[in-house]
């Protein structure tokens, strides 16, 4: 009795872990290179796809270019591509979010034909999804002959799911990938989160009426989308997801302002552990949005200002004529940081990925482009430092600013006072009156220059790291 009941067990729990196998998504995002790229046409180098024709490819495009292009999925060589619908070029930069999921799951192929479709949707049969009106789809096409260059939505009539072109063109006979999920978290299917979110123009954001956050938070996840007529609203453009820095987001590639009501399904999931790319880089890899702390703009030849972070949530603009603006940082992302002022109803957004500054204030109903940005950098900045360390003969010292415009500087020798006497990018400027001494910390160089007053300053130290 003992040995059958653990045999039992043994066959549950095989059952069990062959059911997760089976059903698990797996999620990764494709970035697109000049390596990768051909004309209209990314090809996807991935363990999880790679010589694997079954696997039924679901892509949620992810900010990275505004990509206003039908998107599809093709299976050719031994590799899975990603491919504009229109056939114009693909953009070098964008982002996909990729779930795969195994044929065996809840999802199968639709195609268009002569017997399902009606003027411009396609009605789906299939026992997975066939009377069930909360049920959750997800749709991405898959070439197998036919280009569908149009945006695509699902649609609940009398009892069966229905796939169809927004801008209501007669549907081709197209094929499409379908993913179906129950609404709420779904652990046997790698405990995705399925739900609808309904789009509210009245909730006002900085952006624009094109863009609408979800309430979604946590940062790594993956979100999928396919439009919803549930609500009777059609939204006839290409959607895209977008992490703002405080939620997830759903924004329409073209910028075009969604109508109120527009309904969006949607599905989270985990960020599988063995994907090769991750959802946001580290922050010192690059000079991004999330760690940028100087903006120049202008050109070359003639630059024109900056934007310096000049304290934790502060900015500042100084304009090469003496002008000066105060803004206050609402949030970052990967590729920009988005200022406010208040005082003049204006806000900034500097994106270090398209290059450009965009201005808009309550005259403009969409933000313009202001400026092209010339160089940035992601130090710490003389407008920031609190404390700056430094090394000296078989020991080191540090400066800190203690309150105000105050500082005081503590090494072997002792501690002495400075008053702080200015400020730029680079460098913070401190003199000690008792001695008529000159202080500059140059973070640029990573220097400490000494002079007494009148003389030139010369390096003293050696910069080891500062702290804002």
């Amino acid at each position: 009795m003992k040995k059958s009941r653990n045999l039992n067990v043994l066959s549950f729990m095989i059952c069990f872990f062959l059911t997760i196998n089976l059903f698990g998504q797996k999620t990764f995002i494709h970035t697109t290179k000049d390596a990768n790229i051909k004309n209209h046409i990314t090809t996807i180098d991935h363990k999880l796809v790679n010589k694997n024709p079954d696997a039924m490819l679901f892509v949620s495009q992810h900010y990275g270019k505004y990509n206003p292009h039908q998107i599809g999925v093709w299976y050719n060589q031994d590799k899975w591509k990603i491919y504009h619908e229109d056939k114009t070029d693909m953009p070098v930069s964008n982002k996909f979010n990729v779930m795969v999921m195994d044929a065996s799951g809840p999802a199968f192929v639709h195609t268009a034909n002569s017997e399902n479709i009606t003027k411009n949707w396609t009605t789906i049969d299939n026992p997975l999804c066939n009377n069930k009106p909360d049920a959750v789809l997800l749709v991405t096409q898959n070439w197998k002959g036919t280009y569908n260059p149009k945006p695509i939505g699902v649609w609940y009539v009398k009892g069966k799911w229905t796939i169809y072109n927004q801008d209501r063109s007669a549907m081709p006979n197209a094929t499409f990938n379908v993913a179906v999920l129950d609404k709420g978290t779904t652990k046997k299917y790698g405990n995705a989160f399925a739900g609808t979110h309904t789009v509210k123009t009245d909730k006002k954001n900085s952006y624009g009426d094109y863009l609408s956050g979800t309430g979604i938070k946590d940062k790594k996840l993956m979100l999928f989308v396919t439009q919803n007529f549930n609500t009777k609203k059609y939204n006839n453009h290409i959607p895209a997801v977008w992490h703002t820095g405080q939620e997830w987001s759903i924004f329409n590639q073209d910028k075009e302002s969604f109508d109120n009501g527009a309904s969006f399904n949607f599905v989270k999931m985990p960020f599988a552990p063995e994907d090769d790319t991750p959802p946001n880089p580290p922050a010192d890899v690059v000079t991004n949005g999330e760690n940028v702390t100087i903006v120049s703009y202008g050109t070359i030849k003639k630059p024109l200002g900056r934007f310096v972070q000049v304290g934790k949530k502060v900015w500042k603009e100084f304009g090469n004529k003496g002008s000066t603006f105060k803004f206050n940082e609402q949030y970052r992302d990967e590729w920009s940081v988005y200022l406010n002022d208040d005082s003049r109803k204006v806000s900034i957004r500097l994106d270090l990925h398209t290059k450009k500054i965009y201005y808009k204030d309550v005259k403009l109903e969409k933000e313009r482009e202001q400026y092209e940005i010339i160089n940035v950098s992601r130090k710490v900045n003389g407008m920031m430092a609190k404390k700056v360390t430094y090394k000296m003969s078989n020991s080191s010292g540090a400066f800190k600013n203690t309150e105000g415009k105050k500082w005081s500087e503590l090494n072997k020798n002792g501690t002495s006072t400075f008053v702080e006497t200015g400020r730029d990018d680079w460098s913070v400027y401190l003199f000690d009156k008792s001695r008529q001494v000159n202080i500059q910390l140059d973070l640029h160089t990573k220097q400490v220059l000494y002079g007494v007053k009148g003389d030139p300053l010369k390096p003293l130290y050696s910069i080891t790291e500062v702290v804002d």
